[in-house]
């Protein structure tokens, strides 16, 4: 009976370290996840996720993309991300048919001289209405293009054309526009919006166009 005792405690003393290491061994996996958990299923692992319960994508560190205005545009893509917008204008305002109805019916009454990029005086009226409406709305920029009919060298119309729409963009500089909000090009005889067999149709596509956007 007490030879029993004392192989009972030498196994005992033999196991303890074991059970002793199992139990520490346990413990320090508690609250570790391994790198296949992912909470959110969003296929980025809670390991490397910074929103592990809002499903987001990899590029973004496993969180949603950012959209500042709440208006459905990332703010990756949104060229206003403080104010809301559609996708259809880049996540920017639209802008209002009135203002740019008006902006459009000042450039039919741009006029320069004949075969040259110097404006008419009558030209004057239309182009301050359009400056007035970029004073008025800071956030608006506008594209400037020339055209011409198809009379004359292409290589000399586009020349004229890119010198006529400079002409504009300059004249409305002086006014006290900021340069980055004013862009120039000419065209040539490209783009005509009818025929060229007829001095109507030649007059309407030797034209400038002034096209408004609220973002750069």
């Amino acid at each position: 009976m007490k030879k029993n005792a004392i192989i009972f405690f030498l196994i005992l003393l033999c196991t303890l370290p074991v059970y002793a290491q199992q139990k520490t061994v346990s413990v320090t996996n508690v609250g570790k996840n391994d790198d296949t958990t992912d909470t959110d299923g969003d296929s980025v692992p809670d390991s490397r996720d910074k929103c592990p319960y809002v499903a987001g994508s990899a590029d973004n560190q496993g969180c949603p993309p950012s959209d500042r205005d709440h208006d459905g545009v990332n703010d990756a893509i949104d060229k206003c991300p403080d104010v809301p917008g559609p996708i259809s204008n880049n996540g920017c305002p639209i802008i209002e048919n009135e203002v740019i109805g008006l902006v459009g019916k000042a450039a039919r009454y741009v006029y320069f001289n004949t075969g040259k990029a110097t404006l008419k005086p009558a030209s004057y009226v239309s182009l301050d209405k359009i400056v007035r409406v970029m004073k008025d709305d800071p956030s608006l920029f506008i594209d400037i293009t020339g055209y011409t009919d198809n009379v004359g060298k292409p290589e000399m119309n586009e020349e004229l054309s890119d010198k006529r729409a400079n002409t504009c963009r300059n004249y409305i500089l002086s006014k006290g526009i900021a340069a980055d909000r004013l862009t120039a090009k000419g065209y040539g005889e490209s783009n005509p919006v009818t025929g060229n067999k007829t001095a109507l149709g030649r007059a309407q596509n030797r034209r400038t166009e002034f096209k408004l956007r609220n973002y750069k």
